[in-house]
């Protein structure tokens, strides 16, 4: 009898590997993460793309696409958590070390150039392999490795169309902390810009200072 055994033949698993450095007061950091193929084509090509009709619907769609189990996104996360850790560093620099993995290794791009329209939305993990974005992508690849060290986090919309707005983040922050802050649900949450080095929590552009904001709680 004739047997055929290519069915049972398991290929073995391929990765895309980045080697990423950023500054962070004053310090070169130099890191690896590596990404299955297989992944990177589920995110790209498999995963739900929604095309949210308002501001609200936009943050949902954001904030439903957060995973706080992606084991690639928690050992960044962990990995970053260790590093702050032992630097010393305390709650507010943590969050201003995280934001400068994002601000510093993912290049800012706009959809028009990147994708070929108005506004696609990059899964964090997708963001990761193609290592460029615009605001939502970045904002949500932060909200993503912060909330799984379980920061209290608002992702925020600051202009009235999601085509044409900002998306950034806002983490909960005491009241004596000085910086631009928004007032969330009885909470201080102070502005933190992803796209960008060089801006640490608080710090906000001139052109999205007193602008009325959409926000959404970020699962935790």
């Amino acid at each position: 009898m004739d047997y055929d055994d290519s069915a049972s033949v398991v290929e073995p698993e391929t990765y895309i590997t980045r080697n990423v450095s950023w500054f962070f007061k004053g310090t070169k950091w130099n890191w690896k993460y590596s990404i299955s193929k297989s992944m990177a084509f589920k995110y790209s090509n498999e995963m739900k793309r929604n095309s949210p009709a308002n501001n609200q619907e936009y943050l949902d769609f954001l904030s439903s696409i957060i995973d706080l189990d992606n084991p690639i996104l928690k050992d960044i996360s962990n990995g970053l958590a260790s590093a702050a850790k032992d630097e010393g560093y305390d709650y507010y620099e943590t969050v201003g070390f995280f934001a400068s993995f994002v601000q510093g290794v993912i290049t800012y791009e706009y959809d028009s150039k990147q994708f070929n329209c108005l506004d696609y939305i990059q899964y964090p993990i997708e963001l990761l392999v193609n290592s460029k974005g615009d605001c939502e992508d970045k904002a949500t690849l932060l909200a993503n490795l912060l909330a799984i060290q379980k920061y209290d986090l608002q992702l925020i919309d600051l202009e009235p169309s999601p085509d044409s707005g900002h998306i950034a983040l806002a983490v909960n922050c005491a009241k004596s902390y000085p910086g631009y802050r928004y007032y969330i649900d009885g909470k201080d949450y102070c502005y933190l810009e992803s796209t960008m080095s060089g801006w640490t929590l608080g710090g906000i552009p001139k052109k999205y200072e007193d602008i009325s904001v959409y926000a959404k709680q970020v699962p935790n």
